[in-house]
């Protein structure tokens, strides 16, 4: 669990670890630099988890530093501001054992800021699907792929692609399941809901400028043959990656910042043409326009 000014949520997350109905694990928090009380919170645990700290450098790399000390078969990951049901890790560990999954992973609920999900509506018999690679999954619409707070993945298989980017963007996630992209199995749990994602205007998914560098990162990772895949494979790639960019791009537009959104437009232009996206190749131009037309109002 990578930690960063999170006082506000952390004692919901740890306590949903804690709450598990499976007990076989270790918990390990790093803490990113944090300024905030996160770490007067934590100090409630000691002895219970194991905390370590680093200058802010990011989550990817508290995510890294907190790989290197585990001692377990499986990595699972969850963040400070969203919590498991207690079915998580038991779900994940029966899934794992059927299949032997390099990669388990499932769905989430999603809520607005204090609104807790109650757990007795969530609750449903466990029933999951095994693919092949992550990719697979992905052409089956694998939205798990985009949270990494339901997935578990062989701490061997993470270490063997580097694990997470680092730095200060985001996407550090989605760089680490494309390079898993044709990891052996890939085990989706169809149900129930393993976690709630909570949704607040401090998510770091709302950095525009984390976001664009995270996705030019990854544009570039792409562009150099660096994500394993080919024929179906690379498609599935190529979907995952432009799902991401749409938005990420539109969100520039309305921000006023045309020149990033332009630059994710044309490096993605190949991929949505092979994809058949024509929608998006023709609304970007319209809503460029529209929106130019808004801040030159402005300025003006």
């Amino acid at each position: 669990m990578p930690c960063y000014n999170s006082g506000e949520y952390l004692k919901t997350a740890v306590d949903s670890v804690f709450a598990q109905t499976f007990k076989d694990w270790e918990m390990i928090v790093v803490d990113d630099g944090s300024t905030d009380n996160s770490l007067a919170i934590l100090n409630d645990y000691q002895g219970r988890l194991k905390l370590l700290r680093q200058t802010n450098q990011g989550a990817g790399t508290a995510r890294n530093l907190g790989m290197r000390q585990a001692t377990g078969e499986y990595l699972a990951f969850l963040d400070s501001d969203d919590f498991w049901f207690p079915w998580a890790l038991e779900t994940l560990a029966a899934a794992i054992a059927e299949s032997r999954a390099e990669i388990a992973a499932g769905e989430v609920v999603r809520f607005r800021e204090n609104n807790l999900p109650d757990p007795k509506q969530h609750e449903s018999k466990p029933r999951w699907h095994v693919y092949k690679n992550p990719l697979e999954a992905a052409r089956r619409g694998g939205h798990w792929l985009y949270l990494p707070i339901t997935m578990a993945i062989r701490r061997q298989t993470a270490f063997a692609v580097g694990g997470f980017a680092e730095g200060r963007i985001n996407g550090e996630d989605t760089h680490l399941v494309l390079k898993l992209g044709t990891a052996n199995k890939c085990c989706i749990i169809e149900s129930p809901l393993l976690a709630g994602y909570r949704q607040h205007e401090n998510n770091s998914i709302h950095s525009l400028s984390r976001g664009y560098a995270g996705m030019i990162f990854q544009l570039d990772q792409e562009q150099k043959g660096n994500y394993p895949g080919t024929g179906r494979d690379k498609l599935a790639r190529w979907g995952i990656l432009t799902k991401h960019s749409r938005s990420l791009s539109i969100g520039c537009l309305k921000s006023g910042q045309q020149a990033q959104a332009w630059r994710i437009f044309f490096r993605t232009l190949g991929y949505n043409i092979v994809l058949g996206r024509i929608k998006y190749l023709l609304a970007f131009p319209v809503v460029s326009l529209l929106n130019l037309g808004k801040f030159t109002r402005k300025t003006l």
